[in-house]
C-alpha cells in the first residue's frame, strides 16, 4: 500500500513522516523500517541501493542494477516492512513501476510512505488517496507565533501584541513568502559563494576540516559513527 503526502515545500510533509515512522506502534508493528531521501536527481538503480544500505545499515557495494533488484527482494521478502520515499520530484511512471514491481516480492502487509509536492507523482505511485497539507489560518499562525516568539506566558504588553499580529499577516500563512517578487531576483551565485566562504574563513580550522568532510556525503545521507 502506497501513502502520498502532498503539499508546498516548508509546509511540513517530512515532518509528518518523521512522527509517523518514530511513532511507537509503527515501530512496533513493523519488522523493518526505512527511510530515504529521494530528491530531485532521480535514479532508480541509485534509489534502490539507498534503500538496501537503509535497511541494512551497512554500504551497499556496486551491483548492476538487476543484481540490487534481486537483493533488495531477498531482503525484503516475507517481512512486514515501512519504506518512507522522502521528497519525491520524479514523475515518469515507468521507473517507478519498476520500482513498485520490485518492493512488491511476497511482502506481508508493507506499506510505503510518499512525500512529495507534485500531484503527479502522487497520482503515479500512490494506491491511496493522498494526504494532501493546507497552509495554516491566521489565527493558527499567531498562535504558533506566539508561543515561539514569548513561550508560555500570557502577553502582558498590547503593543507586541499588534506588532506580533502585524508580522503574521506580512507572513501570509506561507503563501505571501511562496508568491513573493524575492524568488524573481537575479541570482547571483558568486555573490552567495563569496558571502559563504567569508563564514567558512572565519571557522576555527578543525571546524573547517569538518565542514570539508560533510561535503562528500549526499543529501540526508545517514553519516555513522
Amino acid at each position: 500500500t502506497v501513502y502520498p503526502i502532498i503539499g508546498l515545500g516548508g509546509l511540513g510533509k517530512t515532518t509528518l513522516a518523521q512522527l509517523i515512522f518514530n511513532h511507537e506502534r509503527v515501530v512496533i508493528h513493523f519488522e523493518l523500517t526505512i527511510w530515504v531521501c529521494v530528491s530531485e536527481d532521480f535514479s532508480l538503480k541509485r534509489t534502490i541501493k539507498a534503500i538496501i544500505e537503509a535497511a541494512t545499515r551497512h554500504a551497499c557495494e556496486d551491483l548492476e542494477l538487476e543484481s540490487l533488484q534481486r537483493k533488495l527482494q531477498d531482503l525484503l521478502q516475507k517481512k512486514r516492512y515501512l519504506l518512507v520515499l522522502d521528497d519525491v520530484w520524479y514523475d515518469k511512471q515507468e521507473n517507478w513501476q519498476r520500482l513498485k514491481s520490485t518492493l512488491a516480492c511476497r511482502a506481508k502487509g508493507a506499506s510505503i510512505l510518499v512525500t512529495t509536492r507534485l500531484p503527479t507523482v502522487a497520482s503515479i505511485m500512490g494506491t491511496m488517496p493522498p494526504h494532501e497539507l493546507s497552509v495554516l489560518s491566521e489565527n493558527d499562525c499567531w498562535e504558533l507565533f506566539k508561543h515561539r516568539a514569548f513561550g508560555p506566558h500570557e502577553v502582558k504588553h498590547e503593543n507586541l501584541v499588534v506588532i506580533g499580529r502585524e508580522i503574521v499577516k506580512k507572513c501570509g500563512a506561507w503563501f505571501y513568502v511562496k508568491e513573493s517578487n524575492m524568488w524573481n531576483l537575479p541570482q547571483d551565485e558568486n555573490c552567495v559563494m563569496s558571502t559563504l566562504r567569508l563564514s567558512y574563513l572565519n571557522l576555527p580550522i578543525k571546524h573547517r576540516q569538518y565542514f570539508a568532510y560533510h561535503a562528500i556525503f549526499s543529501k540526508d545521507k545517514r553519516i555513522e559513527k
